[in-house]
């Protein structure tokens, strides 16, 4: 087993520390599969749209969350995709912009023109995208303003009170101090959840609709080792590793119950569904 994480949780305003093992298998290969990626669980329940990298067949595509009707949304680029509240819309990330587009595939409409836009994310009102950009960013969308609201950070998203969830990281030689922290849409951060050093490379965040738990991905910085995903658990303070055999991507499902993600061994890359508590998983679909 293999020590990753060192965790210094925020207690009421205060710091303590607290030791975490992390256990990682031995690495039992060094090539990893990545097809489908970055899925995203719809409010409703009852889509899942993803990145397929497949030759041939790139592009977003939806399937439902039984595994059943895979179908393509938008061929060519696009990444990052993340529902409106209501289920009708995507958003998602193209050639370094922002771009949203109906469920059925219409109406597809370009929000911002940089280079740097990525990662976006739907507010649960429907009415602001976060998104990184060099530093985060959210964008109005009745007045198509967009405004930089922090210069650092990674990773935004919502927490189900309205706030911004993100992940700020500072890398040192072979390792990095992490913290999940919140701050309002004006930019005014509010709390530290969780903060800890790990000698992985940690990303990909995603809060349950309670607000109790973060899931994230864990890839060691010696690159021996497949990422994982590992769960935060904010009552108990508690982190646990979900997966052994290779995952990244985690999504939560709107009920929480379950977590969508990309199983990395070698050979597979595709998306799989386990519960909140990483048991009884299944494959959903098959690059």
């Amino acid at each position: 087993m293999m020590t990753m994480f060192r965790t210094f949780v925020v207690l009421g305003g205060l710091t303590a520390f607290s030791a975490c093992t992390s256990p990682s298998e031995a690495p039992l290969f060094l090539e990893e599969s990545v097809v489908h990626i970055r899925a995203a669980w719809s409010p409703d329940g009852q889509t899942i749209a993803f990145t397929n990298q497949a030759a041939g067949a790139q592009g977003i595509h939806l399937v439902d969350s039984s595994g059943a009707n895979m179908r393509l949304l938008r061929a060519g680029e696009g990444i990052g995709v993340h529902w409106s509240p209501d289920s009708k819309w995507l958003v998602f990330s193209a050639n370094g912009s922002l771009f949203k587009i109906k469920a059925n595939g219409d109406s597809l409409t370009q929000l911002t023109s940089s280079f740097t836009d990525i990662r976006p994310a739907w507010s649960l009102d429907g009415t602001m995208i976060v998104y990184r950009s060099n530093g985060i960013r959210i964008l109005r969308l009745s007045s198509n303003q967009s405004v930089e609201i922090r210069s650092a950070g990674n990773f935004p998203t919502w927490t189900p009170s309205g706030n911004v969830l993100y992940l700020l990281a500072s890398v040192a030689v072979n390792s990095a101090l992490y913290s999940f922290e919140t701050m309002d849409t004006a930019g005014v951060r509010l709390q530290v959840l969780f903060a800890f050093e790990s000698t992985a490379d940690c990303a990909f965040l995603s809060m349950n609709f309670s607000g109790t738990a973060i899931v994230f991905s864990a890839k060691h910085f010696s690159g021996l080792y497949p990422a994982q995903i590992l769960k935060y658990t904010m009552s108990a303070q508690s982190l646990a590793q979900l997966t052994s055999d290779g995952g990244d991507y985690p999504a939560w499902s709107p009920d929480g119950n379950r977590i969508v993600y990309t199983r990395t061994a070698k050979g597979d890359g595709g998306l799989w569904i386990m519960g909140a508590d990483g048991t009884n998983m299944r494959r959903l679909t098959q690059p």
